[in-house]
């Protein structure tokens, strides 16, 4: 019989659009979920493999499209947003934070590209359309609107 309090909390994320607790636990032999009542994913993500996902992270995906590739770590306060039709596509080990890092892609068009092997810190928003090409590195602090 299914505990009452996860079903509750299930129902509550799949209203929102967001895979459920059941379902990450279900895709721990994929990816690894480090507190999977903190870490919220869209259904619509397409997800690769080995991704290690730390506490309060957050992937949402409403309308638009994001594509994450495998390896990836994405440390507490991590938040990636597609909305309005933008696109977000994240290649393979690639590391985001610790601290909190920002990818939005919430405009028309926008389309934000992290390669393999990019290593974004703490305190980094990213919008609109940015290329981030393979090894690079932004540090704390830094924001960029469009970087191509």
């Amino acid at each position: 019989m299914p505990d009452p309090v996860i079903s509750s909390i299930d129902k509550t994320r799949l209203e929102a659009g967001y895979l459920s607790v059941t379902e990450l636990l279900e895709m721990a032999h994929q990816n690894t979920f480090l507190d999977p009542f903190s870490i919220l994913i869209s259904r619509n993500v397409i997800l690769g493999e080995g991704n290690t996902f730390h506490p309060n992270v957050l992937v949402s995906c409403r309308q638009g499209q994001c594509f994450i590739g495998s390896g990836n770590t994405f440390h507490a306060g991590t938040t990636v947003m597609v909305d309005a039709g933008g696109m977000v596509l994240m290649g393979s080990n690639c590391t985001l934070g610790p601290g909190g890092v920002l990818l939005l892609a919430d405009q028309r068009n926008s389309r934000l590209v992290v390669e393999d092997a990019v290593r974004v810190l703490g305190g980094v928003s990213l919008s609109g359309s940015n290329v981030l090409q393979h090894g690079s590195e932004i540090l704390p602090g830094d924001t960029a609107g469009a970087v191509l």
